[in-house]
């Protein structure tokens, strides 16, 4: 069965791309337009990894993996944004891998991103 992503994007044209590179690359996609929405997706069907912009209405992608680690300490999530930062890797208490991109992320990062992310969770 191939992973599952959770995509969470609230800009509708970035998410239909995102989730057309995600499928050629072979994984599964369910995308959520916001982080309520992504938690319900994450309830009705759990996801191996989260790929989450940070703002968003209703609930942004911060309090969204707070929750969702609540539920799944060791979920892998790339976490991209629109705001000035460096890419940086951080390594949480919880030992799950956090990867964070300054948009736009080149595709071929963006899966490398998420194979690393994976592989540091042993999926």
């Amino acid at each position: 069965m191939p992973i599952h992503v959770l995509l969470a994007e609230d800009e509708s044209l970035v998410a239909m791309v995102l989730k057309e590179v995600l499928v050629d690359a072979g994984f599964r996609v369910t995308v959520a337009c916001d982080g309520v929405e992504a938690l319900d997706a994450y309830t009705a069907d759990p996801a191996d990894i989260l790929v989450t912009d940070i703002r968003m209405p209703r609930l942004d992608g911060l309090s969204l993996t707070a929750k969702l680690r609540e539920r799944a300490p060791m979920l892998p999530v790339v976490i991209t944004t629109g705001h000035l930062l460096p890419d940086i890797v951080m390594v949480e208490p919880s030992e799950a891998r956090t990867l964070v991109f300054t948009k736009p992320v080149p595709t071929n990062r963006l899966l490398d991103a998420i194979r690393l992310a994976l592989s540091a969770d042993g999926s």
